[in-house]
């Protein structure tokens, strides 16, 4: 059983202002509860008995509670709920620097949550485990952005901060991405860099843009012919760190 007091708390984490407030959030899932496990410490672990019963190597937590399916649903975030679900605290990152061989994922007011944990799923796969994002960003600890990881949040190294004085500080190539630019397929890649994705409307912002060292675009074929004014920015990013690792 799980008292009101706790669903009233789990259900409260789906608003940033409580996640600030008590440096907590949620994951759920059979296979990002396991995975967020790894790195994060977990304050409440909840789950049904056929969970538990299949999972005798949880790991710690400093509270287990088992519910019915029936239960979950009164405290899950999701349309169809998992067996389990974990009450994990938040870290804080210290501040990132680019080191010589380093790809530094730099995100520019990226405001879907969606599209937030499906750039990081990607640079996950990529090997890019440094990202930066400014303040106007999706918080990267709600449960949209934390299911859209798959589990990817657990090896993030993520830092929020003032992206022009971070890009100031820290001498590298700086790629931006932008509708003119330099072709990407034919564009050669300097590390350490920083890649730059702006928002999903406006881009990236002018102070960020003036930073850029080398402006890259990806061009839409066949070349010259009408076609949508841009890529989702998830898919620039998967592209981007593709080609960025192909070369």
């Amino acid at each position: 059983m799980i008292s009101k007091p706790r669903i009233a708390f789990i259900n409260s984490l789906s608003h940033n202002k409580h996640r600030k407030a008590t440096g907590c959030f949620i994951a759920e899932g059979e296979k990002v509860v396991p995975e967020i496990a790894q790195t994060y410490k977990c304050k409440i672990l909840i789950a049904t008995s056929q969970w538990f019963a299949e999972n005798p190597q949880h790991g710690s937590a400093e509270e287990i509670i088992e519910v019915s399916m029936a239960e979950m649903e009164r405290i899950s975030q999701l349309t169809t709920p998992r067996a389990v679900l974990g009450v994990f605290y938040m870290r804080t990152e210290p501040e990132l620097k680019v080191e010589d061989d380093d790809v530094v994922l730099v995100l520019d007011g990226i405001q879907d949550p969606g599209n937030m944990g499906t750039i990081l799923r990607t640079a996950d796969w990529f090997g890019v485990h440094k990202v930066v994002m400014s303040a106007t960003c999706a918080d990267p600890f709600s449960p949209k952005v934390v299911q859209a990881t798959a589990g990817s949040l657990n090896r993030m190294k993520i830092y929020r901060t003032d992206l022009p004085g971070f890009i100031s500080k820290n001498s590298c190539s700086v790629y931006g991405t932008l509708l003119t630019g330099a072709n990407i397929y034919e564009t050669e890649f300097n590390k350490p860099c920083m890649i730059i994705l702006g928002n999903e409307g406006n881009g990236i912002s002018p102070e960020v843009e003036a930073l850029v060292s080398h402006r890259i675009t990806i061009p839409s074929f066949p070349l010259g012919e009408p076609t949508v004014e841009s890529l989702n920015v998830a898919v620039a990013s998967a592209i981007v760190l593709h080609e960025l690792r192909r070369k």
